[in-house]
């Protein structure tokens, strides 16, 4: 193996194998080395070899238009190996040794484990108005079908020339690309803070539940300026999917780094290699802060700790990252197009998709019709339905009881129904063939006052009284013999108590005199006195003593009595 920098080192576990591809000889080296793909082989006792006669194959092919570039985007997956942009310069290949400035190389350069065979995906406009792009970050993320690579940061240039920190990508514009189809496209990230354009940043992705969601960190970058008056780029940042947020870490900060790699390792920390400072005085002499250039960050917690620990515990989501799921929902708020939303909501590959591989954005209704059910939320909704479900069963219940209740009330037997009130209004008194009826209407009569030995009774009539009493009503006055039986049986049902009875029909207070409002007349307040028991009343005449009150008449009752 040449001595080589910048290269991108692929992984193949079916092979246990790495492969090496890209970028560009060291100052130390003459001239650059043959377009081939290098493979290390470990031993399994911590070393191993390199090779560069993998097949016959292993020649790049120029027909497909590449080239060994340096400066691009390297990614690997369990099929293939990828390498995004990047430029050619003097040292990075034989076919480009005459050049005197930066070109560019367009493309996404693919290199297939098993077969090793090679291609170029073209069409990387989506990735910048030209479709070059240099020093970016790159990271398989799993939704769709078959993953996807997703692009960060980095810069962007014409096709003639690059030139380093002129033109910065914005970190807000995220790159997807679909292995499925082939397929580009563009989605933008929110945040309260966006992180400002950056490149040579290192980036890796972990995820908790590879279903539920997946953060990428990066740390570090520089913008293309260098020395003490540099930015500081020393900050942690995670973009979390698929909400598409940026979110920055709240932790104790390292020396700013740039041109250094990240990877997770240990189940939840993020381990730094290399690198430089790039506001040191002397970039490229400076001392590495971090024992032997590795770094150590803990995910779970968001600390800097001093070293490697063997028995960390698994990637567990920070509360920070928590608490914005439960309050915003899974996903992002728009989409930038229709098929990225079916990747990243429904596992749908954009091959599957009938749209065309642009960047219109789609319609709001599609943005927002996605489920954004947080754990919080479906914990409320099961909350909710239990005990829904449990007043629905106590209303059943409780409707049943009451209209078996009412059912067997309005069925009872007659000589099973309670005895009314004797004293409520418009009630059969008994039960029975013929109906029992209350004592016939009468005259109203004034509220009055009667004098203390005065006595009040209401009395029932049998039926006969009661046939008695229509008769009489039909027909004009009753003899005297009459009048004097019927009293007399009055006097067996009263034993002998003083009566006075008022009569049955309106009277004026020239011919009955008693304390009652006659239509017509003013009301008059006195008290009546009931006669001595020894003398007889009739129904056509009675005499009664009168006193007048000096109480204001009551108001007119509203219901009709008989006083005895």
């Amino acid at each position: 193996m040449p001595l080589w920098n910048f290269q991108s080192l692929w992984y193949d576990e079916a092979q246990d194998s790495i492969f090496a591809f890209g970028g560009e000889t060291s100052a130390l080296a003459s001239s650059p080395p043959d377009d081939f793909i290098w493979r290390f082989t470990p031993n399994g006792q911590g070393g191993g070899s390199w090779d560069a006669n993998i097949t016959s194959k292993s020649e790049i092919p120029w027909s497909l238009n590449i080239t060994r570039p340096l400066g691009g985007a390297g990614l690997y997956t369990k099929e293939k190996g990828y390498l995004l942009g990047g430029y050619s310069s003097a040292k990075s290949s034989p076919q480009t040794a005459g050049l005197l400035d930066f070109v560019p190389t367009p493309g996404l350069i693919t290199y297939d484990f098993s077969s090793g065979t090679w291609g170029n995906v073209t069409g990387t406009s989506i990735v910048s108005d030209t479709g070059a792009i240099e020093w970016p970050g790159i990271v398989e993320a799993p939704f769709g079908p078959n993953g996807v690579v997703v692009v960060i940061g980095g810069e962007t240039s014409d096709l003639t020339s690059y030139t380093p920190g002129e033109k910065e990508r914005w970190m807000s514009k995220i790159t997807v690309y679909d292995p499925a189809s082939g397929k580009f496209f563009q989605q933008t990230a929110t945040g309260d803070q966006i992180p400002s354009p950056r490149n040579r940043f290192c980036v890796a992705g972990v995820g908790e539940n590879r279903s539920d969601s997946y953060e990428i960190y990066i740390y570090g970058g520089y913008n293309g300026i260098v020395g003490p008056g540099a930015d500081q780029y020393d900050e942690i940042w995670v973009l979390t999917l698929p909400a598409f947020r940026w979110i920055q870490v709240n932790a104790n900060r390292q020396q700013a780094r740039m041109g250094h790699t990240c990877h997770v390792v240990g189940q939840s920390q993020l381990l730094t290699i290399g690198g430089v400072n790039p506001v040191s005085s002397d970039v490229w002499t400076s001392v590495d802060q971090n024992f032997q250039g590795l770094g150590t960050f803990d995910l779970n917690d968001w600390n800097w700790t001093q070293g490697y620990n063997a028995s960390a515990e698994p990637y567990k989501r920070n509360s920070v990252l928590n608490r914005f799921y439960e309050q915003n929902g899974r996903y992002s708020k728009t989409w930038d197009h229709p098929e990225v939303r079916d990747l990243f909501v429904n596992n749908k590959s954009a091959s599957e998709s009938p749209s065309t591989n642009d960047t219109t954005p789609s319609t709001q209704a599609a943005n927002s019709s996605h489920p954004t059910l947080t754990s919080y939320q479906r914990n409320a909704i099961i909350v909710g339905s239990t005990i829904g479900g449990t007043i629905l069963f106590v209303l059943a219940i409780t409707s049943f009881f009451f209209l078996r209740n009412r059912h067997r009330h309005r069925h009872r037997h007659p000589n099973d129904k309670k005895k009314p009130n004797p004293f409520s209004h418009n009630r059969n008194e008994l039960s029975g063939a013929e109906s029992k009826f209350e004592l016939p209407p009468g005259p109203r009569i004034a509220r009055g006052q009667y004098k203390p030995s005065a006595k009040r009774y209401l009395v029932e009539l049998d039926a006969g009284e009661v046939a008695a009493e229509k008769s009489a009503a039909r027909s004009p006055l009753p003899s005297s013999s009459r009048e004097q039986s019927k009293e007399g049986r009055r006097r067996e049902e009263l034993d002998g108590v003083p009566k006075a009875r008022i009569p049955s029909s309106k009277s004026s207070p020239a011919s009955d005199t008693g304390n009652f409002m006659s239509s017509g007349e003013q009301t008059k307040v006195g008290t009546l006195t009931p006669t001595p028991p020894s003398l007889t009343l009739t129904a056509a005449a009675a005499n009664y003593e009168w006193s007048p009150s000096k109480e204001k008449p009551h108001p007119e009752p509203r219901q009709s009595s008989y006083f005895y």
